[in-house]
């Protein structure tokens, strides 16, 4: 080939996708699940390689190339004002009317020995402990609860759908202007929830990846000062 037959082929050639580069950087975070740290049992017991198990997306960078733009969230409240009351998890609070809200297009540890924690376990394919499991959740749950309880939100919905057990779905707005949801998973305390269709997932597993590559929370082998959240209940 000819000198100037390939400087045009290299002209030609795509500018470098950088979108593709950090989603295929964020997959190879997995790496780390490659040397487990066991203890004498077996059990895998680094909270790093826990969490990066539990908050694989399995997505390629082609398959997030081919979601949609996400649209930006608004800015101008779209509903009645409310108090944050408590925060049961690192991905769930309840409201001062009552209403129990699920952070639609976030997954955080379960911050309790449930069924949903057991099947957490057994997505990740990993021997780890329901109690290590636990101490991550109660540290997103702890998260959570500093960022927004006690605070006024308004929510925003998409379906105004539940889930399966009578929550209700949303994006959480608070005053300041920042989302819980977006908060969680940047922050490195929560994953992109890709089970549920939602508008932000593209952004959402961005933001995770950002939170991969930083090594923010959980992602950075946070610990647990204590085994109490206030305001939890």
């Amino acid at each position: 080939m000819s000198k100037r037959k390939r400087a045009a082929k290299v002209l030609k050639r795509r500018p470098r996708n950088w979108l593709g580069v950090i989603c295929i950087l964020f997959s190879l975070a997995a790496i780390v699940l490659t040397s487990y740290e066991t203890d004498a049992e077996g059990k895998v017991t680094d909270p790093v390689q826990i969490f990066s198990a539990f908050a694989d997306t399995n997505l390629g960078a082609d398959q997030v190339m081919r979601m949609r733009n996400s649209p930006l969230p608004p800015t101008a409240p779209q509903g009645p004002w409310r108090t944050i009351v408590a925060v049961t998890d690192g991905d769930s609070l309840r409201l001062d009317d009552g209403t129990t809200i699920r952070l639609l297009g976030v997954d955080a540890p379960e911050s309790s020995n449930n069924r949903k924690l057991r099947e957490d376990i057994y997505k990740m394919a990993l021997p780890v402990r329901e109690s290590d499991m636990v101490k991550l959740g109660l540290l997103a749950a702890k998260f959570t609860a500093d960022l927004c309880l006690g605070k006024r939100c308004w929510l925003e919905f998409e379906k105004g759908e539940t889930d399966d057990y009578g929550r209700t779905i949303a994006y959480v707005h608070l005053e300041d202007g920042r989302i819980v949801n977006e908060e969680v998973i940047a922050a490195g305390y929560g994953k992109a929830y890709l089970s549920y269709p939602s508008k932000h997932r593209k952004r959402y597993v961005l933001l995770q990846a950002g939170a991969s590559l930083d090594r923010r929370g959980l992602w950075g082998g946070a610990f647990l000062p204590s085994d109490t959240v206030a305001g939890r209940n």
